[in-house]
């Protein structure tokens, strides 16, 4: 399954106008496990993304996110759709977050955190909501193209 979405990732990339195509990779922190590999490209102010992390507790997931830039700063908001729950991701719907610095030549090195909000909109509780929350963190490096990347992903 994990193969079947990065080949229609890939595939609908030739499909769309892309602004920026990003790949990142990167270990986990704090008490997170494994690696997490981000394939996303962005479409107007919007970016499609795909994740797979690996490790104790494997998972992959599909979503959507807006970047904000301030100069080399970058951040993304959005949210995804996570195929398994686990003690740490206890919903499918959650959010993502990067916060990451821009080097001149596309790299970029980030943190990125996936949860379902549980401590900010019910303070832990799980209050009204299924599963634990306890998220996944991730220290990232990743390379992107912008202009570079127009003339192969063109609409024919």
């Amino acid at each position: 399954m994990k193969t079947l979405i990065a080949i229609i990732i890939m595939m609908s990339v030739g499909t769309v106008q892309a602004q920026e195509v990003m790949f990142e990779i990167g270990p986990a922190i704090s008490y997170s496990d494994g690696a997490i590999i981000v394939g996303q490209y962005g479409i107007g102010p919007i970016n499609v993304l795909g994740a797979v992390w690996q490790g104790e507790r494997d998972n992959y997931a599909l979503g959507l996110s807006k970047r904000f830039s301030y100069r080399q700063w970058r951040f993304d908001l959005g949210g995804i759709y996570a195929k398994n729950k686990d003690d740490r991701i206890g919903t499918h719907g959650n959010f993502i977050l990067f916060a990451g610095y821009e080097f001149s030549n596309g790299v970029t090195i980030g943190w990125r955190h996936i949860s379902n909000g549980d401590v900010i909109f019910d303070g832990g509780n799980n209050y009204g909501r299924e599963g634990e929350n306890l998220g996944e963190d991730y220290i990232t490096i990743g390379i992107s193209c912008e202009e570079k990347c127009k003339k192969y992903f063109r609409q024919k």
